[in-house]
């Protein structure tokens, strides 16, 4: 389905979408060992901050 299908009414929608397609693009990354497990969480605490900022802010 195209993006532009979506209904993204919110920072909020976008955010959680791209926090699932990074974390599914991490995780693979992660899998094959090309990211270490000290990136992963970095990466994973940067996007939380962001949902959670974001989810206080709408």
């Amino acid at each position: 389905m195209p993006i532009e299908c979506l209904n993204l009414t919110t920072l909020l929608d976008c955010l959680f979408i791209a926090r699932q397609l990074d974390m599914h693009i991490t995780r693979q990354l992660y899998s094959l060992q090309l990211v270490t497990q000290l990136d992963y969480l970095h990466l994973t605490t940067e996007l939380d901050i962001a949902c959670l900022y974001a989810a206080r802010t709408t």
